[in-house]
Order: structure tokens, then C-alpha cells, then sequence
């Protein structure tokens, strides 16, 4: 007995095979999306507002944070769609410091907070500040620790570095400890007692 028998061939399954570590990645970085399926694999971000993927498929990010990056093949006739999705940590990244700031010379007895931070230029916009500005040196030339703050501390993490600060000697006052009589009588000895600042 011959006849004709219909046969019904479902289209197959695929997998997606992420060909990325998404480790360590910071602001700064940027990342070719290179997915693998059967058929063509196209992209989706969580949050336009933190990254954005080119047309060539590069991901760039805006800020530091948590995004979802979705990978979708396409269907075709012989394979079915499929997705699937990685979640990545941004981290924040180190700016550079173009330009260290200037300190302005203070006087022994004054603290380093009271030398002022002049100049200085980074990578990206923020805040030079001492990091320990009630230290008390004395007098001579040091390197005291700056800290640069970034205004976006979500997308770029602080630097310190050192800047050299020059602290003056101190002028000396003379106190007299007692009052001296306008008239000291003939013969009479007188005993002298003063004290200097600097002990």
C-alpha cells in the first residue's frame, strides 16, 4: 500500500552563549557584545539613562550602577526565538589628577586646614580637600595628603595623593612677668623675669 504521509518538523530550540566575562568593568570601559546563537543575536539595556549600545553593538556606559543587558535571537525558519539576560556591575573608576593644587604657606601654630588649596584640575569635576586638616606641624617644608572628591561619586571613587606645604616659623613675643617700678632706688637690686613664646 503506497500514500503520501504528512510529517510535521517543529523548529528547534537554540542557546545563547554569552563570549564575555562582564567582570571588573567600570565607567570607563567599554564593551563589544559578542553573543552566539544559531541565528542573529541583537540587544536590549535596562537603563538607557546608565549605558547605550551602538549599532555595532559596543556597550558604553554614563554611570556607575546595575544594568541588565538582554541578548535576543532572532527566529528563522528552522529555529525558534529565544533571550536571554546578564546582569553587570558598574563600577565606579579612578579620575585622573591633571593638575595637583597648590598650597599656600601657613605659620607654626596653624593647622594644615588653614593652608589654602590653590589651582588643581582632574578628569572629571570635584572637590580638593585636606585629608587631615587639623594636623599642627612645625615649622619647615612637608607633604601633607589631599583628597580629590569627584561630584559624581556614583560613576568615579576619590583619589589622594601628596602636596607640598610649607610652614613658617612663628614670631616670639617677650612677656615681662613683672612690673618694673618707674624708680629703682640706688643699690637696690631688681629681678628680671620674662617669658618668650617659644618657652
Amino acid at each position: 500500500v503506497e500514500g503520501a504521509v504528512s510529517v510535521t518538523i517543529n523548529k528547534s530550540a537554540q542557546t545563547i552563549d554569552w563570549n564575555d566575562s562582564f567582570e571588573n568593568i567600570t565607567v570607563t570601559d567599554s564593551i563589544v557584545l559578542t553573543a552566539s546563537a544559531q541565528t542573529q543575536v541583537t540587544y536590549d539595556i535596562s537603563d538607557t539613562e546608565m549605558a547605550y549600545i551602538t549599532d555595532s553593538n559596543v556597550l558604553y556606559f554614563h554611570r556607575g550602577g546595575t544594568i541588565q543587558v538582554t541578548a535576543y535571537a532572532l527566529e528563522d525558519a528552522y529555529y525558534l526565538a529565544a533571550e536571554t539576560v546578564r546582569e553587570l556591575t558598574i563600577l565606579p573608576a579612578k579620575p585622573n589628577i591633571l593638575v595637583k593644587p597648590t598650597a599656600t604657606d601657613i605659620t607654626y601654630g596653624q593647622t594644615i586646614g588653614e593652608s589654602l588649596l590653590e589651582g588643581g584640575e582632574a578628569s572629571v569635576l570635584g572637590t580638593f580637600n585636606w585629608l587631615d586638616s587639623l594636623a599642627m606641624p612645625n615649622a619647615g617644608t612637608y607633604w601633607q595628603y589631599v583628597r580629590f572628591t569627584p561630584d559624581d561619586q556614583e560613576s568615579f571613587e576619590p583619589v589622594d595623593f601628596q602636596v607640598e606645604v610649607h610652614v613658617n616659623k612663628a614670631t616670639q613675643t617677650i612677656t615681662w612677668e613683672l612690673e618694673v617700678p618707674v624708680i629703682v632706688p640706688k643699690g637696690q637690686s631688681l629681678p628680671l623675669n620674662a617669658v618668650a613664646s617659644s618657652g
